[in-house]
């Protein structure tokens, strides 16, 4: 699953609540390196060029 987090001044802990719950379950996790601000357009590419490779499809999760 990718996440993504915007520049809001609650997507920090959103985004810990979020990266917390993912993995309780077990989820594979995929975040913008040193813990940077990634905008939708980039997870929404991500998800896509991921899934035309073929295997196990990703979804993603942005927190605005």
């Amino acid at each position: 699953c990718y996440v993504g987090k915007d520049t809001h001044a609650l997507s920090e802990p959103a985004f810990i609540s979020v990266l917390e719950v993912l993995a309780a379950n077990g989820v594979d996790v995929i975040v913008q390196e040193n813990n940077g601000f990634t905008p939708t357009p980039a997870v929404s590419n991500a998800i896509l060029v991921h899934n035309k490779k073929g295997g196990p499809l990703a979804d993603g999760i942005v927190i605005t």
